[in-house]
């Protein structure tokens, strides 16, 4: 009786460990992120409004311009851009790195998520994960398809969709852990 529950409980323990490795490699860590936009301070913003549209993307640029952060946002609906200047303290430690070269895709998907709701936020690295691997540069920026519902790299013409995160030949974005806290309006993008 004691073999079987030892076997058992090792058989256990083997299945959750592998369960959260794979947790852990959904994730890209190849590149720092670590992003919080408060929404609750910017009602209007492009980031805001994401959930007011299904499958609404919005690319993320940030600069440092003397010591505050901007951040040049574009929506995938080509109609949109818009740029603000984070202005407080708070606001200016909620970007700490945003991936490659300081430029994320931010997304909603509309449809039931593990946890029943309605939303799943998703974000991706703005960078061509294939010219990034390749040595080719560190700067490929992807930019919205006609249909907005993917990207494409100028440099190695690959086209990523966005409800995927992949493109035409198996390719997949970096992908970063997006997440929407409605009680304080906080979208928070990280991988760690």
């Amino acid at each position: 009786m004691k073999r079987y529950s030892l076997t058992t409980t090792l058989l256990l323990l083997a299945l959750l460990l592998t369960g959260c490795d794979n947790a852990e490699q959904e994730y890209s860590m190849e590149y720092p992120v670590s992003f919080t936009f408060n929404t609750s301070l910017h009602p209007a913003s492009l980031l805001t409004r994401l959930r007011e549209n299904s499958n609404a993307f919005v690319i993320v640029e940030a600069t440092n311009r003397q010591g505050a952060w901007q951040l040049d946002m574009t929506s995938n609906n080509g109609k949109e851009t818009e740029r603000i200047l984070l202005t407080t303290d708070r606001e200016n430690n909620s970007v700490r790195s945003m991936g490659a070269d300081n430029s994320l895709i931010i997304g909603c998907l509309f449809g039931a998520t593990a946890n029943d709701s309605p939303y799943l936020y998703v974000a991706y690295d703005r960078q061509c994960r294939y010219c990034l691997e390749n040595g080719s540069t560190r700067h490929a920026p992807l930019s919205f398809s006609s249909n907005g519902l993917s990207v494409t790299c100028a440099k190695c013409n690959r086209t990523y969709a966005l409800v995927t995160g992949t493109s035409n030949d198996g390719q997949r974005l970096y992908t970063y852990h997006a997440r929407y806290e409605t009680a304080g309006g906080l979208l928070s993008v990280t991988n760690r």
